[in-house]
């Protein structure tokens, strides 16, 4: 079904919502990933067996990094080879791996519960700036 969404429309106000990715979640998976990749190199390379003591964090390592830059990479190169315009819904498929890197990240500073108090409270700000919880005045 589909309907046709005017903000003219007599009795519906228009919500507030910029559609960016919460720059506090992304800053840490970014993070995340260079950790990560860090971990598979670390695999890759011998120094560390996938089957060892430490295994699942460097599987968890692995995944993250195949799911993110494997779905990433596909529609970065298309915008770059043939100038195609990219859509922030293009991300959605892209973010499961960048949240496993964010939390992997965010377990390592287990010993600083301050700094994920103070990251949680930058999620939960950018959580009320970014999207639509209420309408504009």
């Amino acid at each position: 079904v589909r309907r046709r969404v005017d903000v003219e429309e007599p009795g519906h106000r228009p919500a507030h919502f910029v559609g960016v990715i919460n720059p506090a979640i992304l800053l840490a998976a970014l993070i995340g990933l260079v950790l990560a990749g860090t971990a598979v190199t670390r695999v890759a390379h011998g120094r560390v067996r996938w089957d060892g003591e430490d295994a699942v964090p460097d599987r968890l390592s692995g995944l993250a990094v195949a799911w993110s830059l494997g779905s990433w990479l596909p529609f970065a190169t298309l915008s770059i080879v043939d100038s195609r315009t990219s859509y922030i819904y293009y991300m959605v498929i892209v973010m499961p791996g960048l949240y496993l890197a964010a939390a992997q990240a965010i377990a390592r500073l287990r010993r600083h519960p301050r700094v994920i108090a103070g990251w949680v409270a930058c999620v939960a700000i950018g959580a009320v700036l970014l999207y639509p919880f209420t309408p504009l005045p």
